[in-house]
């Protein structure tokens, strides 16, 4: 911000974020209408003239973030952007994919990080700088792309491409995996005791959603009590590196793993976990 001694006014330059700056100016001129495949249907396929009321109201007195440099020199401006610049971490594959995709896919991910990504770092299964990087994103969609092929498949950046692709415009399955995330969800939030267990590491607790999720009507839960010895005693065995019962485990789970062989390991550990008695 600088001020103009000839008008005596200040004048606002607009250093990064001229992109950004320029599409809020461009909708409210009219220039373009919103994406049809936006998350708000009352809004979808509407220029800003067409939008109700409340809806005009809302974009006018948002509010934007911004860091205002007060008279400061060309040369210090220039400065910080290149610091800035030189800095700013490249955008990993999850960033990438919510910028090349606006459909379906990624609106139904959103809306389900919006609803349980706090809820996940309450019990330890993601941190604020994981969400910062949008690993919340990668969880949900690593389930779903498990929910859709039906098996547990080795993952990788491909393979996520190609299912945000393929449900980018429809999504047929939609009510299916949302009922399956829903129901494991609400089963993992009421165990409040998962909070600081080891099992809680994404890539397990991703394999213990997908078991619940994949639960049969003849299929009973333990007592509760008896799962969370089960998953304590799992729990210990990754802390410990060994256990003379559940080496097979340990060697799945003691790191991060994208396998789908290390990966069915676990899967067929925490299900005995929840159902039957561990060895």
């Amino acid at each position: 911000q600088k001020i103009d001694l000839k008008s005596k006014k200040s004048i606002k330059y607009v250093v990064d974020g001229q992109q950004r700056s320029r599409a809020i100016i461009e909708y409210f001129a009219g220039k373009y209408p919103i994406s049809n495949s936006t998350s708000v249907p009352d809004i979808a396929g509407k220029y800003f003239d067409s939008l109700h009321e409340d809806y005009q109201n809302a974009f006018l007195s948002y509010s934007l973030p911004i860091d205002l440099f007060v008279s400061a020199s060309r040369e210090e401006i220039i400065e910080t952007f290149r610091r800035i610049n030189s800095y700013t971490v490249p955008l990993n594959a999850e960033e990438k994919r919510h910028a090349d995709y606006q459909g379906m896919m990624k609106w139904f991910i959103y809306d389900l990080a919006r609803r349980f990504s706090e809820k996940l770092t309450v019990i330890g299964a993601l941190t604020e700088k994981n969400l910062s990087r949008m690993a919340d994103f990668k969880f949900f969609s690593e389930i779903i792309l498990f929910l859709d092929k039906g098996e547990i498949v080795t993952t990788g950046a491909k393979l996520l491409d190609n299912l945000y692709s393929k449900y980018d415009n429809e999504f047929p399955k939609i009510d299916f995996v949302h009922d399956k995330i829903e129901d494991s969800m609400s089963v993992i939030l009421k165990w409040d005791w998962l909070e600081g267990l080891n099992v809680v590491k994404p890539y397990i607790l991703q394999m213990i959603i997908l078991s619940i999720s994949n639960k049969h009507d003849h299929m009973q839960f333990l007592p509760e009590d008896q799962i969370r010895e089960n998953f304590s005693q799992l729990s210990e065995a990754i802390e410990a590196d060994t256990h003379p019962h559940l080496e097979k485990f340990v060697a799945a789970a003691s790191r991060t793993t994208n396998d789908k062989n290390r990966k069915m390991v676990i899967y067929e550990y925490v299900t005995r976990a929840m159902y039957e008695p561990l060895p």
